[in-house]
This record gives structure tokens, C-alpha cells and sequence, in this order.
């Protein structure tokens, strides 16, 4: 293991050791906080011996070939721009996955995927283990949580029935890390074992004769010319050579892969089943709070969103980001599950079991994230047939004319549209309205919003700043266009998607610019002529946004970062309760947007890739997926998402993202000179300017009177420890670095 990998190890590693130490030293009754310190340091252990597994026994292959040359250390220039290495025996996989299903990247991040989710969940026990009265902040102007019915003896107070979703949220955190761990140590011992075959088996040669053989190249059957391949070098190994970014023991037939990938996940559900069943028999203690219904229903979830999420994000994403996404999915999942069971059954529980109060917010936030996933499954073949359509070039549409295509598109875009309305507004409009009691959703939303000037006001500002944001950079990316000599009509038509961003939230469109970064989508072959409407609102500024000059890459990326502070301090600061539900509002149409530019959805699906595409950055160069944004949405609202009792807490995702990263990385490209490491180009002066940033905004908030008083000293420590994990880690800091800095500044205790 490099110092890189070694130093975000030990971070992860110490951090959620000293946060299970802390809960253990916490006092409860029936000694529930020691439990869930012993499932933490379970984990832990086990992801240590894991680590001490892959790095201390595992090796290059060296011994099984011994005239091979030993491998040359990868090493990276000192400059923005350095090369990533492919994964190598050391990166783990989910079963039946392949290197190229993930992101390149010099760390799978199976540490992330472990720990970060069992430490976002001690911090949240923190906060619920020292909020007696288990109520949100003050400054939080929304109606009470649901209760149960009063002839319901066994309802536990709101305080002691949130410290019981989150012990029960600790609990399933560590299963979902087991599960993960079983595949990767799984998947690891199938490959080796056809690899050990391989390497005993005897070299086909040229002259030798066809035979059929079962197995083959990863498993899926091989033709003769694959049998009479010459022998060559693979991982060390003698024998016929695998496509790159394939694995042996993965069959290259995707219906197989999925087979495959659907008994193994069935067989680990039945024993995590089994398993809680021992444990309970035996009073170990180990996942007392995990219900048969929550490892029933949360195991296969969390494996079917593993395998889902990796097949639609193809190269988008890495192992620790994986995990990381797909547990806070399960953890949606089993809240909207379980305020629907409440609902139906009230006095067959003691608890509402949601990981949050249980205020309207949850209720919204789980049908405006859950609903667009939900939607695009159902409406699947509507999506799929558009995308085939915009790929199909216009010479092999032979029973078709191009209008007779077009129509084709129209009504596809038509029938998916209608079917989302007919979704949104039926079912999963009745299972709000049953869960509000049976109040109307709209009417309610609106007379919420509508019911303070300064919810009028917030929209109004976001409506404005996002839309100038969007017709600005529509602008600008024009004349780029243009000065690069590319097709006028192409750069003119980005402009048509500026009108997305004027919606009822009109922060989504100016976030939109600058966090969704993407690639060439295959389903974008088919360009329509969009035109470029000049309205009157952007005339008059027309003239200074041709004189501005144009931005490179990195420049355009952290002008949105800075431009998310501008927007959201004001509303986490005057309501954060209003800006929890935009953030969730704002979620929902990143996901429809991705539908309409993914599948190539018509009129929009084209206007949209192109502005989209403006913002690539080497993280999402090969994805079919566009994730930036989401990451950057989430890394900003998590803080609010997750409820915390701290003001000061409810700013980390936008200080950190909006001055700390968009300042290290401006720092560190104009006065960087010490490197991290050969293998990342973070430089000390960009964390110093990080550190700073961050910490001088906390106090510039504190001064201002809008967070309370908290300690300098510990908000530094995490803060720098924050911006060690920034630079030595390869996952996405968007997603993960204010996740770990509002889990990090919780358990400490900052405030």
C-alpha cells in the first residue's frame, strides 16, 4: 500500500474508531450503546483484516511466473493532469462485475464503501443520544412529527423512538458493509480460483485443434479462433488473453451475469436471515435492532441497487462510491417502507421507524427521490425505445422515412411523459396524501410555500440567479464554440435548455451548468435544430456577456461551486427547513433530466447534452451517466438531509464545497509546489487554503450571528483532517468529503 492509500485508510479507520469509543462511553439502558460499539468494531476489524489480506498477502503474480520482469511502479507528473491506473489484483468488485464497469481509478475505495456509512450513522446516534428532547433546531418552522394513535400503549416519546431508528440505522449500516464484503471477497476467490485453472492448465497453441470448451474466457463459451489464440501473458499468467477490462470467472454474456448476480444475491439474503436468527437465538446481541423484515426486505434491496446502479453508470462510478450511494438508497427505502407500514398497522408498533423525525419533509423527500427511480422503471421500455430510436442512424431506418422517424420519437417522448404525469399524480400522489393524513399534497406544499414572504422571496432569488447562471453560460459556451470553429447552429441550440432551469424551482437550472458533467451519450447521435429564442429579460445584457471573457474547464466547475454559496446560505440560514425540501425538489428533476438527456428524450434530450457536455472533467470522461451534479447536490444539502440539531453543522456541504474546494483547487493550480504524493496532484498549499477558507467562514457566519458558538479548535482539526482525506483520497469529494466533515464535526462535538 502506498502512503496515499495508507493515509485514507488510517482516517476512515481512526474516525469511526473514535466514534464507536465515544458511543460505548455513552450511558443507556441495557447497555444498547455498548452493543452497537461492539458491531462497529466488528466492522472494523474485519475491514483491517480485509485490508491486511490484500496488501500484505496478495502480490503480482510473481511467483506463478517467475521469468517475469517485476511490475514497474506507476508514477504520476506533479501537474493537474496525471494518468490513473487500471485496477489490478488489489481492487475489489462486486459479484459478477468487471473493471470496466467502474470509473478508472488508482483506489477502489472499499473503505469508503465499509466505513462511511456506519460513521454517518454513529453521528447520527451522537445527535440523538445528546438531544433529550428530540426536536429539530429552532430555527425549523415545520409541523410536528407524525405520532401514533393514542390507544397505542406501546408508543415510545419522539426522543427515545429516534435513538431507536438510528440504533436500528447503525445496525443495518454494518450489514449492508458485511454484505458488500462478501461479494468482494467472493468475487475475489471465483477469480482466483480460474485463475489458479488457467495457470495449471496446459498453453493452446496455434496447431492445436478446435474444441469446444464450456467455460472459456470468463467463463462464456469460446469459439475455435479464440481456442487456437496463441499463448500470451495475463496478470502474470500463460494462457489465452481476456479482453481488457474483463475478468475470467465473469461470463461476457450479460443475461448470465445477471443470473448469476441474482442466485448469489438471494443465497446472501437467506443467509444474513438465517444468521440474524442465530444471533438472536444465542443473545449475542449483534443486530438486535435489525427486525427479520428489515435484513428480509434491506439485503436483496441493497444487492439488486448495487448491481442497478453499476449497469446504469456504467464507468461512472467507483467501488466506494458504490456503496456509499447504495446504502443511503436502502436506508430511504426502509423509512418509506416503514412510515407505509405504520400507516396501515399503528398500533402494531412502538415507533414511526424513520432515521429522521418524522416530519412531512420525510414523507416528501422519500416520494421526490424514490418516485423518478421508481418512474423510470416502470416507463423503462418508452425510455429504451427512444434512446434506440435517437441512435439509429438515418441510412438504416429503411422502413422508415425521417419524417415517419421523427413522429416515431414524438410519440414515444409523448407516451413517457403522459405515463409520469398519470404516475406523479396518481399513486405516488395518494401515498402522500394517506401519509399527510389526508391532506392534499399540492395544496398543502403550496400554502407551506406560500404561507411565508420569505419562502416568495427565496424562490424568486433562486429563479433569478439560476436563470441568468444558465442564459450566461449558454452564452458564453457559444461564442467558445464559435472560436473554435465549431457549428454555430450546435452551440445556439444550448441555449434552448436554459429554459429548464425556470421551473418552479429555478435553483435547479444554474446548478445544473456547473455540476452536470458528462460524456458523449450514445443515445445523442440524432441532433434537431433548436432554435435560440432572445427574450427580452436577457437583451439589455447581451452585450456584456460577449465582452466577458470565456472560462476554461476548472474555471467554469468552481464558478458554480462559488455560485451554490450565493444561493443556498440565505435559505439555510432564514429556513432550512423550506431549503430541505428544495434540495429534494431539485434531486427530482436532476433525475428527469438525466432521463430526457440519457434516452435522448425529444425535443430537449440533444439541447440538454450539449450544455452538459461543456463541463466534462477526467471523472466523468467515459460515464454513461451524469453524476457530478448529483454529487455535488447531495454533498451540499446532506447536512440539512440529515437533520442535525446544530446551526453551524447545516452549513458544512456548502462551505466546504462552495469555498473550501473551489479555493484548494484555485490555490493549488496557481501556488501549488508540494505534493501529497507521486500519486495525486493535491498540493499542501491548496489544503492550507482549504483549511483556511473554511474555518474563516465559519467564524465570518459567527460574527454575522446566523450559527452559534462553537470551538475553533476542534472545527480546525476536523476541518484539516477533512482536507487530508480531500487529498489523498480518489473518490468524488463532492459526495464524500461533507459527508465525513458533518459526520466528523458531530461525533467531536464542535457545538
Amino acid at each position: 500500500m502506498d502512503s496515499r492509500r495508507a493515509g485514507e485508510s488510517l482516517t476512515l479507520i481512526g474516525s469511526l474508531l473514535f466514534a464507536a469509543f465515544r458511543i460505548a462511553h455513552e450511558p443507556s439502558e441495557n447497555h444498547d450503546n455498548t452493543l452497537i460499539s461492539h458491531e462497529l468494531y466488528a466492522l472494523l476489524a474485519a475491514s483491517i483484516l480485509y485490508m491486511l489480506y490484500t496488501y500484505c498477502a496478495l502480490s503480482d503474480d510473481t511467483a506463478s511466473a517467475p521469468d517475469k520482469p517485476p511490475p514497474s511502479q506507476t508514477t504520476y507528473p506533479q501537474t493537474s493532469l496525471y494518468l490513473k491506473r487500471k485496477p489490478d489484483n488489489k481492487f475489489g468488485f462486486i459479484w459478477m462485475s468487471v473493471p470496466k464497469n467502474y470509473r478508472d481509478s488508482s483506489d477502489d475505495g472499499i473503505l469508503t464503501a465499509l466505513l462511511m456509512g456506519p460513521l454517518i450513522s454513529a453521528a447520527l446516534l451522537c445527535t440523538a443520544l445528546h438531544s433529550p428532547e428530540g426536536v429539530l433546531p429552532p430555527n425549523w418552522s415545520i409541523e410536528p412529527p407524525l405520532s401514533l394513535p393514542v390507544r397505542n400503549t406501546r408508543a415510545l416519546p419522539a426522543a427515545a423512538a429516534l435513538i431507536r431508528a438510528r440504533y436500528n440505522l447503525i445496525s443495518l449500516s454494518t450489514l449492508t458493509s458485511a454484505i458488500l464484503l462478501l461479494h468482494v471477497c467472493a468475487s475475489r476467490w471465483f477469480e482466483d480460483r480460474f485463475r489458479r485453472n488457467a495457470a495449471s492448465s496446459p498453453s493452446p497453441t496455434p496447431s492445436t485443434t478446435a474444441t469446444p470448451n464450456p467455460i472459456g474466457v470468463n467463463g462464456g463459451a469460446t469459439s475455435s479462433s479464440a481456442s487456437l489464440a496463441p499463448p500470451v501473458q495475463v496478470n502474470g499468467l500463460t494462457g489465452v488473453a481476456t479482453n481488457e477490462g474483463e475478468r475470467r470467472s465473469v461470463p461476457r454474456n450479460e443475461g448470465w451475469r445477471a443470473l448469476y448476480h441474482i442466485i448469489f444475491t438471494l443465497s446472501v439474503s437467506a443467509c444474513a436471515l438465517m444468521l440474524r436468527l442465530v444471533l438472536h437465538h444465542r443473545q449475542s446481541g449483534f443486530w438486535q435492532h435489525l427486525s427479520l423484515f428489515d435484513v428480509a426486505v434491506g439485503a436483496p434491496f441493497y444487492q439488486f441497487a448495487l448491481y442497478v446502479a453499476l449497469r446504469m453508470a456504467h464507468r461512472g462510478l467507483t467501488l466506494g462510491e458504490l456503496g456509499l450511494m447504495c446504502f443511503g438508497g436502502t436506508a430511504v427505502y426502509l423509512e418509506f417502507l416503514n412510515i407505509t407500514i405504520a400507516r396501515i398497522w399503528p398500533i402494531t408498533t412502538a415507533y414511526i421507524k424513520t432515521y429522521r423525525l418524522p416530519t412531512p419533509l420525510v414523507i416528501f423527500q422519500s416520494a421526490l427521490i424514490g418516485g423518478p427511480f421508481l418512474a423510470g422503471f416502470l416507463f423503462a421500455p418508452f425510455l429504451v425505445l427512444s434512446r434506440h430510436a435517437a441512435q439509429t442512424p438515418a441510412r438504416r431506418q429503411r422502413r422508415q422515412s425521417p419524417a415517419d422517424a421523427l413522429r416515431a420519437r414524438k410519440r414515444l417522448a409523448a407516451a413517457a411523459g403522459v405515463g409520469v404525469l398519470l404516475f406523479v399524480f396518481g399513486p405516488l400522489g395518494l401515498w402522500v396524501r394517506w401519509c399527510l393524513g389526508g391532506r392534499d399534497p399540492w395544496v398543502w406544499a403550496a400554502r407551506w410555500v406560500f404561507g411565508r414572504r420569505r419562502r416568495i422571496a427565496l424562490l424568486g432569488y433562486w429563479g433569478a440567479l439560476g436563470s441568468i447562471s444558465v442564459a450566461g453560460w449558454a452564452r458564453q459556451l457559444a461564442r467558445s464554440r464559435r472560436a473554435a470553429g465549431v457549428n454555430a447552429a450546435a452551440g445556439m441550440g444550448i441555449a434552448a435548455g436554459s429554459g429548464m432551469g425556470m421551473g418552479v424551482s429555478g435553483m435547479v437550472g444554474g446548478m445544473m451548468a456547473g455540476m452536470g458533467m458528462g460524456p458523449s451519450a450514445a443515445g445523442n447521435n440524432t441532433a434537431e435544430a433548436v432554435a435560440s429564442p432572445t427574450t427580452g429579460l436577457f437583451a439589455g445584457s447581451g452585450d456584456f456577456l460577449d465582452r466577458a471573457p470565456t472560462l476554461g474547464l476548472n474555471a467554469r466547475r468552481k464558478f458554480f461551486h462559488a455560485l451554490v454559496v450565493v444561493m443556498f446560505v440565505p435559505g439555510i440560514a432564514f429556513d432550512p427547513a423550506f431549503t430541505h425540501l428544495a434540495f429534494s425538489a431539485a434531486f427530482a428533476l436532476f433525475v428527469f433530466t438525466e432521463y430526457i438527456r440519457y434516452f435522448a428524450i425529444y425535443p430537449l434530450g440533444v439541447a440538454v447534452h450539449l450544455f452538459m457536455n461543456e463541463f466534462l472533467d477526467a471523472k466523468d470522461s467515459n460515464s454513461t451517466a451524469i453524476l457530478s451534479h448529483f454529487y455535488l447536490l447531495t454533498g451540499c444539502a446532506g447536512a440539512l438531509w440529515l437533520e442535525g440539531p446544530s446551526q453551524l453543522l447545516q452549513f458544512t456541504g456548502v462551505l466546504i464545497l462552495g469555498i473550501g474546494d473551489a479555493l484548494a483547487s484555485i490555490v493549488g493550480k496557481l501556488h501549488g509546489r508540494h505534493a501529497w504524493s507521486p500519486t495525486t496532484p493535491k498540493t499542501l498549499e491548496g489544503s492550507a487554503a482549504f483549511v483556511a477558507s473554511v474555518v474563516a467562514s465559519a467564524w465570518a457566519l459567527r460574527l454575522c450571528g446566523l450559527v452559534e458558538v462553537f470551538s475553533t479548535p476542534r472545527y480546525t482539526l476536523v476541518i484539516t483532517t477533512a482536507a487530508i482525506l480531500e487529498a489523498l483520497s480518489d473518490q468524488n469529494d463532492n459526495l464524500t468529503l461533507p459527508l465525513y466533515a458533518w459526520s466528523a464535526l458531530t461525533v467531536v462535538g464542535v457545538s
